[in-house]
């Protein structure tokens, strides 16, 4: 079985659970701050962060439903304060779920990651931001 990417992005840092998600007395729902998180990831998504639709719709082709997808990620938090990287992954994934990236994340059967703080990458200017890779197995 043979690994081939399907894509790449580059999204800016993703907000914390507790700023991504609101309870009111209706339930738990996106705030505003998740909403606008989520647009821009999938306009990134489409364009893939280069403008490049064709790779997009390449995604759409071969990201069957039933496909097991590989995740690699590189998070560049934006400072040096305390987080959890498996929390970091719920709101990118619920955002590329949402993107139609793919069907649902739990075709993601591999996952590797890096949590960069910003005292580790001080040579490189980014208000913080998440790279990824997604890998698709085919026959």
């Amino acid at each position: 079985m043979t690994k081939t990417l399907l894509a790449e992005m580059r999204l800016p840092f993703p907000p914390s659970l507790n700023h991504y998600w609101r309870k009111d007395r209706n339930g738990m729902h996106i705030s505003d701050e998740g909403r606008r998180y989520v647009a821009l990831a999938q306009q990134l998504a489409l364009l893939n962060g280069r403008g490049d639709t064709e790779f997009y719709l390449r995604v759409h082709r071969e990201a069957e439903p039933k496909q097991r997808l590989k995740v690699r990620a590189v998070f560049f938090c934006p400072d040096n304060k305390k987080r959890d990287l498996d929390n970091m992954f719920k709101v990118i994934f619920d955002c590329l779920t949402k993107a139609k990236v793919w069907s649902d994340d739990s075709q993601v059967f591999e996952l590797s990651a890096r949590k960069l703080m910003k005292r580790d990458y001080t040579n490189i200017h980014t208000a913080g931001r998440a790279e990824l890779e997604i890998y698709g197995e085919f026959d």
